[in-house]
């Protein structure tokens, strides 16, 4: 896929994986993200692992429908970093409810692009 097709379809979808690999102790997390422009933006509690960027990060989204056997997959690389409350956009990320907790916004600002789809594999005649 290009890397407009990829733009679009991440534009489709609330749910992302975001891997911060430089971490003490590197991991995957699920998000609730936002794009915005170029740019995603996803809101995370201040004392959680998401709320500490460093370093490069990669950022997944995709869809799979398992009947048809058919889906995308998008993959984002990228830096990450804290977005001041004057430079937030009007809209709000999702941010699941009921949460309480002191809660920041990040922005990945992507470097590269990938992104490829998934089609059924024909049997051979």
């Amino acid at each position: 896929m290009t890397e407009e097709e990829s733009f679009a379809h991440v534009a489709l979808q609330q749910v992302g994986r975001i891997s911060m690999i430089n971490a003490p102790i590197p991991f995957i997390l699920p998000v609730n993200y936002k794009p915005v422009g170029n740019d995603i933006e996803f809101s995370t509690a201040a004392d959680s692992m998401t709320a500490r960027p460093s370093g490069p990060v990669h950022f997944e989204v995709d869809e799979v429908i398992n009947a048809a056997s058919i889906g995308w997959s998008s993959l984002f690389f990228g830096t990450a970093e804290w977005v001041r409350p004057r430079e937030e956009s009007g809209d709000s990320v999702a941010w699941p409810p009921n949460h309480r907790e002191i809660r920041i916004r990040i922005r990945i600002r992507p470097y590269r692009v990938a992104g490829r789809r998934v089609r059924p594999v024909m049997a051979p005649r």
